[in-house]
């Protein structure tokens, strides 16, 4: 059974259809709630607000390019911004990062080209 999350909040949006107006229109708002929103300071550690930026990503990439492993290259950034709360996302994100771009410069790279040159082969020999 799944724990109760949304108990006692208050804040509420409701919007109508005016049909004088053939327009959707706010009928209620109510921004109280129930429970202490996030701190400025915490807002971007949410799921929505975590984002390894490009610039961040391309320094990763070089400094990986030079043999710099990622737990080094993070604690680098972390020292840049005075902090690991001051990075804007978790190591994991720059793990998940680092391996897409990794994944999109194989995807046209060493088993597509073996297939290619071997097809080549293939077409090549007079014996097949």
């Amino acid at each position: 059974m799944k724990a109760l999350t949304r108990a006692n909040n208050l804040a509420r949006l409701m919007v109508r259809y005016a049909q004088t107006k053939q327009k959707y229109v706010v009928s209620e708002f109510v921004s109280q709630h129930s429970r202490r929103l996030c701190s400025p300071q915490s807002v971007q550690f949410l799921r929505s607000h975590r984002k390894v930026m490009e610039a961040e990503l391309q320094q990763a990439q070089v400094m990986k390019q030079a043999g710099i492993k990622t737990s080094h290259i993070i604690k680098v950034m972390a020292i840049q911004t005075e902090g690991y709360h001051n990075l804007g996302f978790y190591s994991k994100d720059m793990y998940n990062d680092l391996h897409r771009h990794r994944q999109l410069a194989v995807v046209g790279g060493d088993a597509e080209s073996a297939i290619a040159h071997l097809s080549g082969k293939q077409c090549s020999d007079l014996n097949v």
